[in-house]
This record gives C-alpha cells, sequence and structure tokens, in this order.
C-alpha cells in the first residue's frame, strides 16, 4: 500500500499549523477573564461597535412553506428531526455573544476599515449550554469580521441570507429545505445540511475527515441588515459535536457592508487540543469571509 495514499486528519491539521497566516499567540489565551461585552466597548472606545448586537429584534410574520429543496449535491438532507431543543435556540446563541475575554473584546472595539477590509478573527475557549439539558460544554468560540465594499441592496441580491451556507469556502455539497417564510416572501426559517472539506485549502471530499453538519436556521431581517442564527442537529459522519451561532450581515457606513460571524465549536479530534482548534475555526472563518467578499465585488468584473 502507498503510504502516500492515505492521510490522517492529524496531518491536516500540521499542514494548517504550518501553512496558516495566524499564529497560536492571537487565537490562544489563557485563563479566560470575561466581561459584560458593552462595558468593555464602553471601556475602550467610548461609542458602540457596529454589528456586536445581540440580535435583530424585527419579527416576521410566519407562513408554513410547503418545502422548498434546493442547493443539492450529494448530500442531502437526512433527518429533520430536532430534538427536544427544536428552534428554540437563539437566546442560547445571544448569551455567549454578549461575553468575550477582555482581550478579544478590546481588539475588536479598536479595529478600524482599514483592518476590516481584509477580514480578522479571533477564537477562545468558553463553556456554554447548547443541549436541552442544561449542562455546560466546552467549546471554542471563533468572532471573525470582514468590511466589504457594496452596497447592502448590491450585496444582499449576490448573497440572499437565506443563501449563506450555500456560499461558504471548502464546500462540496449540502441541501436546504426551506420550512417557513414571511408574508413578503423571505426565509425566516430553514434546514440545511452542508458538508464542507477537511482539508481546508481545497475542495477534497473525504468522507472520514469532511465536516458533515445539518443545520436548524432562523433569520431575522432588520432595516439594511439580516442575521442568520444556526444549531447543528444532526451529524452523518460524527465529525461535529457541538455548532452553533450566527452570521450578520449589516449596513457599515454609507455603502459597505459588514459581516460577523461568531460561533462556538467542538470538533470530533479536536476536543483535546483547544490551540489546534482556534487556529483551524479562525482561518476556516476567515476563508468564509473572504469568500462573501469575492462573491460580492463580482459584479465590478461583469
Amino acid at each position: 500500500m502507498n503510504k502516500h495514499k492515505t492521510l490522517t486528519p492529524i496531518l491536516f491539521v500540521l499542514a494548517l499549523i504550518g501553512g496558516a497566516g495566524l499564529s497560536l499567540a492571537e487565537t490562544g489565551f489563557g485563563p479566560a477573564q470575561t466581561m459584560d461585552l458593552a462595558e468593555t466597548i464602553k471601556e475602550a472606545r467610548q461609542t458602540p461597535v457596529p454589528g456586536l448586537s445581540p440580535g435583530i429584534p424585527a419579527e416576521p410574520q410566519l407562513v408554513t412553506d410547503p418545502g422548498l429543496r434546493r442547493g443539492s449535491a450529494g448530500f442531502p438532507i437526512t433527518g429533520t428531526d430536532l430534538g427536544p431543543t427544536g428552534w428554540d435556540f437563539v437566546d442560547m446563541i445571544e448569551t455567549f455573544q454578549t461575553r468575550l475575554p477582555k482581550d478579544v473584546a478590546r481588539y475588536f472595539s479598536a479595529a478600524g476599515p482599514r483592518e476590516l477590509v481584509g477580514g480578522i478573527s479571533k477564537s477562545y475557549e468558553s463553556e456554554i449550554r447548547a443541549g436541552s439539558g442544561g449542562e455546560k460544554e466546552k467549546v471554542v468560540i471563533e468572532l471573525t469580521r470582514i468590511l466589504i465594499d457594496a452596497p447592502f441592496s448590491v450585496f444582499q441580491k449576490k448573497l440572499p441570507a437565506g443563501d449563506w451556507g450555500l456560499n461558504i469556502a471548502h464546500r462540496l455539497g449540502g441541501e436546504v429545505l426551506v420550512t417557513e417564510k414571511g408574508a413578503d416572501g423571505r426565509v425566516v426559517r430553514q434546514l440545511e445540511r452542508m458538508v464542507l472539506s477537511g482539508v481546508p485549502c481545497a475542495a477534497v471530499n473525504l468522507s472520514l475527515t469532511n465536516q458533515d453538519m445539518t443545520k436548524a436556521e432562523i433569520i431575522r431581517y432588520g432595516k439594511d441588515s439580516a442575521k442568520v442564527y444556526w444549531r447543528v442537529y444532526r451529524s452523518d459522519n460524527g465529525s461535529t459535536k457541538v455548532d452553533v451561532g450566527s452570521v450578520e450581515f449589516r449596513t457599515y457606513g454609507e455603502s459597505s457592508v459588514l459581516v460577523t460571524f461568531h460561533s462556538a465549536h467542538r470538533l470530533r479530534g479536536l476536543e483535546f487540543l483547544p490551540g489546534v482548534a482556534k487556529r483551524v475555526l479562525s482561518q476556516t472563518f476567515l476563508d468564509h469571509a473572504r469568500r462573501y467578499r469575492d462573491i460580492a465585488l463580482s459584479h465590478r468584473l461583469n
């Protein structure tokens, strides 16, 4: 047997450590010191930071959708039982998002447009109550941002909130099942299976190392903004233990959009390697954010 034909997940991780542009010092912290996010921002800059809102209060009128499937590419949704938690996960996500390590909060509050256009990310360790039992679970949380020089009206045509998962980096395939729409026809609830390559530098399909996630997603809309909350309720290959969070698209200034990913993870094989998990998550979500930028700005080339 050719020893070069079989690569283990740990080799992929080591390749990331050697090749990514971030240092472990950038994404690793010692004992976490937390403080209320609003207090941190006030202390660091005395002004609020766009995109760190705990949620968008607008509640659209819901109507049942008969079930629109789209985006299937060899990885269909294989189960729709959301378990005891069901659709009740927005409050849990907003709870962990409003508390950050001090250094992380200061880093983001100090970042201006010059830093944001290239994308910035930090990851940190924490504990959250992700399940219905109420017990805390150890996770690694990423916070990633990018500023995209496109008006929100252009951005939402290129990247509707409901298509957020269809346009992320390293996607091998998946399927979206829309379950509810608002009175205006916009998607407000959907199920989505997404399978990402376990080799983040390329779209390589190796089933044992793929990140396979089926998510329940709730979308809330505001004026010139949209926020997608998700919770993984199923992983067909067992690769994803915990994955909850959101992506927010919000007008920034007069003609730009600020994209913010903020999510908590526990991945198979990395539970006991938090330093590596922080590195991998920051790089992966920077890849997602930069892909969004490339898609949104492609209109300038047409």
